[in-house]
């Protein structure tokens, strides 16, 4: 092959992806007029074109016209829709919205009406079965969220409900070591987070239990091990709550 054929050859390339570049482009441009038109019909602002194309996957630039165009339009518009919801949460919902997520009990109108220890019990229950919560990071915003929709915190439903959508939501901090680790997690297909010791959160529990004062009375402080050691009539008067019944014995919680 003379050098003349090779250039012709790699002109005839260039040629051919310029002119599959080309297509894609007004395929793209057909799809994202077609996706503007849904938009408008609903009253919401369509993104930019080329925002939209950014959409699809490297592993679908080269797939047919219509699942591009599909795939950009779903998923620009699920973040849309969770731009447009997490907006919505920021102010007070309707009663109508707020049994629609979930929620459960009557809306409380201030902090008197939240019993100190069932809002305990029901952090621990909360907190017990959900891995994702970090306290240092998301009990502040949880909180808030809480007291601007007067949710009931004293049910752990409630607790798992809130924070599930303010996690869909992409509403709650993240540690940044946390998003290096995924990042790099990412890039290595390995999962590099470390997961936490069973021993030591078990030792902290019991130290808590033992040493971390959360009841305060004619002057004197109680762990929770000292209540739980109270019969009970003076534990209903420091608490001024009536024990639970069928509470396991502290030790099968540590």
């Amino acid at each position: 092959m003379t050098l003349r054929q090779q250039i012709e050859i790699e002109k005839f390339k260039e040629e051919l992806a310029l002119e599959e570049q080309q297509k894609r482009e007004a395929e793209d441009q057909q799809n994202y007029q077609v996706y503007v038109s849904q938009m408008r019909e609903q009253r919401v602002e369509p993104i930019p074109f080329e925002k939209w194309r950014s959409l699809i996957p490297e592993e679908f630039r080269s797939a047919d016209a219509k699942a591009r165009g599909a795939l950009a339009s779903s998923r620009a518009s699920w973040r849309q829709l969770v731009n447009m919801t997490a907006e919505r949460l920021k102010q007070h919902l309707t009663d109508d919205e707020f049994e629609e997520l979930g929620f459960e009990g009557e809306r409380i109108h201030g902090v008197f009406e939240v019993s100190e220890f069932a809002l305990r019990d029901a952090m621990q229950a909360f907190i017990a079965a959900e891995p994702r919560f970090n306290r240092d990071l998301h009990l502040e915003v949880l909180s808030e969220f809480i007291a601007k929709q007067g949710i009931d915190p004293t049910s752990a439903t409630n607790l798992r409900v809130a924070f599930d959508l303010l996690v869909k939501m992409n509403m709650l901090p993240e540690a940044p070591e946390q998003r290096v680790e995924e990042q790099r997690s990412a890039l290595n297909g390995v999962n590099l987070r470390v997961e936490p010791d069973p021993e030591i959160e078990r030792r902290n529990r019991l130290r808590d239990y033992e040493e971390k004062e959360i009841a305060r009375y004619a002057g004197k402080s109680y762990t929770q091990r000292e209540l739980d050691q109270l019969d009970s009539e003076t534990f209903a008067r420091i608490v001024r709550l009536r024990r639970f019944t069928g509470w396991l014995p502290p030790s099968a919680n540590l």
